[in-house]
């Protein structure tokens, strides 16, 4: 289990990340946001300690060495660096995240905490790239590099006005070929199960899904 406090508006929130419930042993009175391997049983025993089922998140991994879909096809926008737009990427953020429970982390959505961490996350974004159609950013993925073979979707979201189909699609395919260029054999990410416009994206690339974790909220 693996457990730390992090300090939101001056306000502490203890994050857990555990297997089973009975990993955790308290909270310490404070605000918690706990993550467990999903399953059933381990709803009703959260919910009895307190919890709300806040959402179900589930791993993601392309095999680049099987992707045979020409990637430059599906990339219909322009992609580039996006390390000085990290405010116009903040925006985009706090407007795509609205439910997202990395960074609403009380029961209710809060759009202040909720910039708060997004401020961090983005902030912190190393290898972050813009779609961009007539001077405009439409949206944006960022790329880690995790290891020798392994690159991670570590953030992605696009502008909610926007109406131009192909936008996502442009990001993910690009992220696709960036990790090829790379020399990495996987990609990875990890998705909301309410998020079926990303899921649609990541079958279409040859995904393939796996893992799935609940995420569990608690106010003090």
């Amino acid at each position: 289990m693996q457990e730390e406090i992090k300090v939101y508006n001056n306000t502490d929130f203890l994050y857990i990340s555990a297997e089973t419930p009975d990993e955790i042993k308290g909270d310490m009175g404070k605000n918690v946001r706990a993550e467990l391997q999903s399953d059933v049983a381990f709803a009703k025993v959260m919910t009895e300690r307190g919890y709300i089922l806040g959402d179900r998140t589930i791993g993601v991994t392309i095999n680049l060495t099987k992707v045979q879909t020409d990637m430059e096809k599906l990339i219909r926008f322009d992609v580039e660096d996006g390390s000085s737009e990290k405010s116009r990427i903040l925006e985009i953020a706090v407007a795509a995240f609205g439910y997202d429970r990395r960074f609403n982390i009380l029961c209710l959505p809060d759009e202040q905490l909720a910039r708060t961490i997004l401020s961090e996350w983005v902030d912190k974004l190393s290898n972050v790239f813009i779609c961009r159609y007539k001077g405009d950013v439409l949206g944006f993925i960022d790329i880690e590099d995790i290891d020798d073979k392994t690159a991670d979707i570590h953030l992605a979201a696009i502008d909610q006005s926007v109406r131009l189909p192909g936008v996502a699609m442009s990001l993910y395919a690009f992220a696709v070929k960036k990790a090829v260029e790379m020399g990495k054999r996987r990609l990875t990410g990890r998705i909301s199960s309410r998020n079926m416009a990303v899921m649609n994206i990541y079958s279409g690339l040859g995904a393939i899904f796996s893992e799935p974790r609940d995420i569990y909220i608690k106010e003090a």
